[in-house]
């Protein structure tokens, strides 16, 4: 217990929104999370928490039917490598709350106390649709990951 709200004893966690702004449905949704060199991921389904036991440099959430004119997430867990000494109190800001919304622009920032300056690395997104059409709907795209001296 005594790890319980230590920020650094646990991943972090990533969601990507998948929103059909169709009139259709959707019959599965499935995101793909390629890591960077000494990262890696797990996913999970929303809304669940399941322990990060199975971390890997690729990680697959696969999303049951989503409606028509709604939204769901993919979520991941994502942990740092094992060089890296993340700040996980540390911002620009004051002190990064615990459920902090989703930080402004295309990408991510993130602190370290143990680097001289920054690092970029970038994650790489797959999400691939199947409509209840029969039609299949693929979209990529490059998550940016800078990690700053805090």
């Amino acid at each position: 217990l005594e790890k319980l709200w230590d920020p650094n004893a646990m991943p972090l966690s990533l969601r990507f929104l998948l929103e059909n702004g169709t009139d259709a449905a959707w019959r599965e949704a499935t995101v793909t999370l390629t890591c960077p060199e000494g990262w890696r991921a797990q996913g999970r389904q929303p809304r669940h928490w399941t322990r990060p036991t199975a971390l890997h440099s690729e990680a697959t959430v696969t999303l049951s039917r989503v409606d028509a004119r709604s939204r769901t997430v993919a979520p991941f867990w994502v942990q740092w490598p094992s060089d890296l000494s993340l700040d996980l109190n540390w911002h620009e800001a004051g002190m990064v709350p615990f459920h902090m919304t989703t930080q402004p622009g295309p990408g991510l920032t993130l602190y370290a106390t143990n680097i001289d300056g920054p690092l970029e690395v970038a994650f790489d997104v797959q999400a691939e649709i199947l409509t209840e059409t029969g039609e299949t709907i693929r979209h990529r795209l490059s998550v940016p990951v800078i990690v700053r001296p805090s």
